[in-house]
Order: structure tokens, then sequence, then C-alpha cells
């Protein structure tokens, strides 16, 4: 009889040990999630930035067209163009990345 009350109690520890483990490792991954979150946004803001910046850019560089070369304004526009696209694929990773968090 003693063994099986040994062997119940050796049972409990190691399953409330399990139970106490993964409620932890449940606030860890919890923490982690919000921590990727808040840097998700944090990166979402700059990419929001840096397209108000371009655009913000461009429409200057539009009103004073006549003190560039067309061919520096060409430039100009696929630098911007280039950065754009860049931006776009960056945020829909970022967006990509947000929904499997």
């Amino acid at each position: 009889a003693l063994i099986f009350w040994f062997g119940l109690l050796v049972y409990t520890c190691k399953r409330q040990t399990t139970v106490m483990r993964r409620r932890q490792l449940s606030a860890e991954i919890k923490s982690m999630q919000f921590e990727i979150r808040r840097t998700l946004k944090r990166e979402q803001e700059a990419v929001d930035l840096v397209k108000l910046l371009l655009r913000s850019g461009m429409a200057n560089i539009d009103l004073d067209a006549g003190n560039f070369s067309k061919l520096e304004l060409e430039d100009l526009r696929s630098v911007v163009d280039t950065i754009t696209c860049q931006l776009t694929e960056l945020e829909r990773r970022l967006d990509s990345f947000d929904r499997q968090v």
C-alpha cells in the first residue's frame, strides 16, 4: 500500500510541475508576442513616416522642377519609385508576420 501512495505522490508532483512549467511557458510566450507586436507597430510607424517624407520630398521636387534637368528628375523619380516598392514589400511582410504572431 505504501508503494501505491508513493507512486501516486510522485505522479502528482510530476503533474503539478508540468502544469506549472506549461503556465510559465505560456506567460513567456504571451510576453514575447506583446514585445513582437510592439516592435512591429514601431516598424510600421517608421515605414509610414518614410513614405510621408518621400511624398513630401517628391512634392517639393516637383515644385522646383525648373531647377533640375529632365534626367535628374527622372533619376529622382526612379529612386523614389524603387524605395516606395521596397517599403510596400516591407509593409506586406510586416502585415504577414503580424498575422502569424
